[in-house]
C-alpha cells in the first residue's frame, strides 16, 4: 500500500522514476495520467479489500515472535477469537510476562536468531514456547493454537484431491451440478437424512 502511494505520487509530478517505459513513451507521445491514477488507486482498493484480513490478524500471529513488544491495550489483538479455551487470566499473564527481564529477553534473542540464517525457523519458535513455565500456560497455549492450525493451502488441496476423485474417466458424462453435489458430501459433515427423502419419493406412480 506503501509503494502505491509512492507510484501515485511519481505519477502526478510525472516524474515516472518507478516506470521507466512510460518515462520512455512520453518523450515521444502524450501519456494519459488520469489513465494511469486511475488504474494504480483502483489497485490500492483491492489490495486493501485484500489485506483487510491481516490487518484484523495480523498483531496475532506477530504475537508468536513478539510478545514482549505487543501492548494489549492498544494493538488490536483480539482475544475473543480464544475465548472458547476457557482461561479468565490471560491479561495479567501477560503483564508478568513483559515485567520478567529473563523471558522478553529469550524472544529478543529468538528474533535475532530468526533474522539470520536459521534453517528451522519454526522448531526455533516452538522451543522459544515450549521453554516458558507454567506461570505463562495462557499464552503457551494461544500460542500452540496458532502454531497447530493447518496452512490456508490445505483445505483447498484437499478439495481438489477430492475433485479428482469424482471426476474420474469413468464418470466424465456428470453435470456442473451434480459433480458439484458429489464434492459437497466429500468435503462437508452433511449427512443426508435417506429416509426421510424416500418418503417423499415414489417410485412408481401407478400406485
Amino acid at each position: 500500500m506503501s509503494k502505491l502511494d509512492i507510484f501515485c505520487r511519481d505519477i502526478t509530478t510525472n516524474t515516472y522514476k518507478y516506470f521507466p517505459n512510460v518515462k520512455a513513451h512520453s518523450n515521444r507521445f502524450t501519456v494519459n495520467r488520469d489513465e494511469l491514477q486511475k488504474y494504480v488507486e483502483a489497485l490500492k482498493v483491492e489490495f486493501a479489500r485484500r489485506g483487510q484480513d491481516f490487518q484484523i490478524h495480523g498483531p496475532i500471529l506477530s504475537y508468536l515472535i513478539k510478545p514482549d513488544l505487543t501492548d494489549l491495550t492498544t494493538t488490536p489483538f483480539d482475544l475473543s477469537l480464544f475465548e472458547w479455551m476457557g482461561f479468565d487470566n490471560y491479561e495479567m499473564q501477560h503483564i508478568e510476562f513483559k515485567s520478567s527481564e529473563l523471558w522478553t529477553t529469550t524472544f529478543v534473542e529468538l528474533r535475532k536468531t530468526l533474522e539470520g540464517n536459521c534453517l528451522e525457523k519454526a522448531v526455533a519458535i516452538l522451543n522459544c514456547w515450549t521453554s516458558l513455565p507454567e506461570a505463562f500456560a495462557c499464552l503457551k497455549k494461544v500460542t500452540f493454537t496458532l502454531l497447530s492450525a493447518f496452512g490456508s493451502t490445505y483445505t483447498c488441496e484437499q478439495i481438489f484431491s477430492h475433485m479428482k476423485a469424482v471426476l474420474s474417466p469413468q464418470r466424465s458424462c456428470l453435470t456442473p451440478v451434480r459433480a458439484e453435489a458429489c464434492l459437497k458430501l466429500k468435503v462437508t459433515t452433511y449427512t443426508p437424512d435417506i429416509e426421510q427423502l424416500t418418503k417423499e419419493k415414489q417410485g412408481q406412480g401407478s400406485h
